[in-house]
């Protein structure tokens, strides 16, 4: 058994502590996180939360598009940085 899980296997965050025991927080600044939430947004039966999810999750998408820095490294390739 992982040191996620308590003695009765449920999980248990060890990075936010705030979290209930049985929940696993999304945060929607994490591309792997927005497409869970988006595809729970495809999953619900809830409309106005479905809607909701998406919007802020396309939201977001567009601010980190506007953080992102293009630059030319030494191998002569671009890379891209959110620095």
């Amino acid at each position: 058994m992982g040191h996620h899980l308590t003695e009765n296997g449920r999980f248990k965050s060890d990075k936010y502590p705030w979290c209930p025991e049985g929940y696993f927080p999304l945060k929607m600044t994490d591309p792997h996180a927005q497409e869970c939430i988006l595809l729970y947004a495809d999953l619900t039966k809830d409309t106005e939360l479905a809607e909701d999810l998406r919007r802020a999750v396309s939201k977001q998408s567009r601010e980190q598009l506007g953080k992102i820095k293009w630059i030319w490294i030494q191998s002569r390739r671009w890379r891209r940085t959110t620095e």
